[in-house]
């Protein structure tokens, strides 16, 4: 998806009408190629699929392309179906009920001690368990770097291929900075069985599950983050919209903007105040 194939509205919105076929309520092709889709319901989360998969290859994590259009006068958000022909997709959530057939509420095993055991059962290989659960890792740091309380079982996924297998690009990432993530480190990925909440109203800053993590894991995790930080300052946002800005062939609003680099803000002082809380625990 290019300008420069592709006619955009003053929003950056393909008229998709005249190239997809075989539309269905989820899907539809553009010549032999499958995409998702699903509608816009806020204006001001128009970009935010753009913006985080940007994010996504500065941090070094793959991700679905996403692209903005109309169908029929309704705005949607698209991407191309991220497994090749080669791939077998592994439901993630099927996996758990495997092995937690008598699970009441199986969100509860979204944490990284159940997905380690998870990997384990399925493929009883220390290497491949220790390279999904590094990738994972990564996912839950760049989920708290963007402020992402919606990883639930079908926002990810295992991609198996010939004798590898791997977590498959993230996808549906559009509820970003979200309150949940932003002010509480609340996260659809725990660090284990205890960390599932239904709202915000079940969290406060103790719970933050950002400083569970740091307090139980490897200091190299914390690096990581600190590292990454700036990918979220206001600069790197800017350049991000600009990036997006050249592709979409329009300007965002000003406003949209704002908010989303206000949030950022917000998720970024939390990150900080967490990090600081952790280095005081080690120190003592």
């Amino acid at each position: 998806m290019s300008k420069e194939k592709y006619n955009r509205d003053n929003l950056g919105l393909i008229d998709l009408s005249q190239y997809i076929h075989n539309v269905s309520d989820t899907t539809f092709y553009i010549g032999n190629n499958m995409y998702y889709y699903k509608m816009c319901n806020n204006i001001d989360s128009l970009y935010n699929e753009l913006i985080v998969e940007e994010l996504a290859h500065q941090f070094g994590i793959p991700c679905a392309h996403y692209d903005i259009g109309f169908i029929d006068g309704s705005i949607i958000i698209f991407s191309k179906n991220v497994v090749n022909k080669d791939e077998k997709s592994i439901n993630i959530e099927k996996l758990m009920f495997e092995i937690y057939p008598e699970e009441f509420n199986i969100d509860k095993r979204n944490n990284l001690e159940d997905l380690w055991n998870a990997f384990y059962f399925k493929y009883k290989d220390n290497n491949i368990v220790k390279k999904l659960m590094d990738q994972l890792v990564n996912v839950f740091i760049f989920d708290v770097l963007i402020g992402n309380s919606d990883r639930h079982y079908f926002n990810y996924l295992l991609l198996e291929k010939e004798n590898d297998v791997n977590i498959g690009p993230i996808i549906d990432n559009e509820n970003m900075l979200n309150p949940n993530a932003i002010y509480y480190g609340g996260y659809d990925i725990g660090v284990s069985y205890e960390d599932y909440f239904y709202c915000a109203q079940h969290l406060n800053e103790e719970d933050n599950f950002l400083l569970k993590f740091l307090d139980v894991s490897d200091v190299s995790y914390r690096e990581i983050i600190e590292n990454n930080l700036f990918l979220i300052e206001e600069e790197n946002i800017n350049n991000i919209f600009k990036i997006i800005e050249n592709k979409i062939g329009c300007r965002i609003s000003p406003f949209i903007k704002k908010k989303i680099i206000d949030n950022f803000k917000i998720n970024r002082n939390m990150i900080k105040s967490i990090l600081k809380k952790n280095k005081v625990k080690i120190i003592s």
